[in-house]
């Protein structure tokens, strides 16, 4: 999750159960780095909803391969209605 990020992105292609091939925009990530976006499509992910695995299908999501790792967008998820609640562990503080 990711409360910087205007949408969803992956770096892997395996992951598209739907996939369009794009015309190779660029994405400015949070590090001020530039990455290619190669094309965009639908991802079928598990994630923990209410202590229970919950089967989700995600559209527009960005193909970005020098990503590393899949980022769900924050901004993207609530503009849909969803709702998060954060718990912290082992927080310290100084």
């Amino acid at each position: 999750m990711d409360s910087g990020c205007s949408n969803h992105m992956t770096y892997d292609k395996n992951l598209f159960s739907s996939y369009i091939l794009g015309s190779n925009s660029s994405v400015e990530l949070g590090n001020n780095n530039v990455a290619t976006v190669l094309g965009s499509g639908t991802v079928d992910i598990t994630l923990l909803v209410n202590n229970k695995q919950t089967k989700c299908r995600l559209s527009n999501i960005s193909h970005v391969p020098d990503l590393g790792y899949l980022l769900l967008s924050v901004t993207t998820l609530t503009n849909q209605e969803c709702k998060f609640h954060s718990i912290q562990r082992n927080a310290k503080s100084s």
